[in-house]
């Protein structure tokens, strides 16, 4: 386990964040109930609706979030504009609790979740129109392989 996953990773996510939404219920809950927990970078919702102001997804786009966390973004860009959305994130607590958040708000057929290094990300070239990252470069040494990789898709 890396330093970075060692660090972020934990255990409970989904059931730290159910307990905190007011009137979750397996089965109907909306993924705008998620928005005040599931955002996990500075100004959080406020930030992820500018950038997907900015970026203007259509419901034929693909997106890749890459650093997904908790899938927020990647939840709000499929909801907001019903485009599909690939998260990528090495730490693998927050991809088990993405995909779990991401069925019980229903998002499943629009949203998916891979572990995987945002330095070798296991996609074929142009399978996405646009990407999206948060608050991960920090993290990354080889920023320039990000963006290299981000670019090809």
């Amino acid at each position: 386990m890396s330093d970075v996953t060692s660090h972020y990773g934990s255990g409970g996510i989904v059931e730290r964040i159910l307990s905190a939404v007011p009137d979750a219920r397996a089965g109907s809950l909306a993924a705008k109930q998620l928005y005040p927990f599931d955002q996990l970078h500075g100004r959080e919702l406020i930030a992820t609706q500018e950038h997907a102001a900015r970026l203007a997804p259509s419901a034929g786009d693909r997106v890749l979030d890459i650093g997904s966390g908790i899938g927020g973004p990647a939840r709000f860009l499929a909801e907001t504009y019903g485009c599909s959305v690939d998260g990528v994130d090495l730490t693998q607590a927050f991809v088990e609790a993405s995909r779990r958040l991401t069925e019980l708000c229903g998002l499943g057929d629009k949203v998916r979740f891979h572990e995987a290094d945002a330095t070798r990300l296991p996609f074929a070239d142009d399978t996405f129109d646009a990407a999206i990252c948060f608050y991960v470069g920090m993290n990354i040494a080889d920023k320039a392989a990000v963006i290299g990789q981000a670019g090809a898709y």
